[in-house]
């Protein structure tokens, strides 16, 4: 039980963004991380892979801090979904980056739908 006097299994059934929720976030984090690394660029376009790259490591950093905080129960649950939420459409917007990228690139990569 939290210091809302919420538990954990409480905070799911309430519409609160649980620690599994964010688990799987910060999992299709590293898989486009990893996707990334794997990814061979043209010269040509080296310069918006490493832009994307680079705002992929900027996103888990964040994803770090905000869970910190989250685990540490200094957020209130609303403020913890729109942060959850922006997080998320930032991946969502990373991936379709890294998509173009390899499109553009010519690379058969394989679907970030199947994440």
């Amino acid at each position: 039980m939290n210091a809302r006097g919420v538990s954990a299994g409480d905070q799911g059934a309430r519409g609160e963004i649980t620690m599994a929720q964010w688990a799987e976030l910060e999992a299709q984090m590293r898989e486009l991380e990893v996707l990334m690394e794997e990814t061979e660029v043209p010269p040509a376009l080296l310069s918006a892979y490493w832009e994307a790259s680079a705002d992929l490591i900027a996103l888990l950093e964040e994803t770090k801090t905000v869970l910190a905080t989250v685990r540490a129960d200094l957020l209130e649950p609303r403020v913890i979904r729109e942060r959850y939420v922006d997080l998320r459409r930032r991946l969502l917007s990373a991936q379709a980056r890294a998509q173009e990228l390899t499109l553009d690139a010519g690379i058969e990569q394989p679907s970030l739908d199947s994440w």
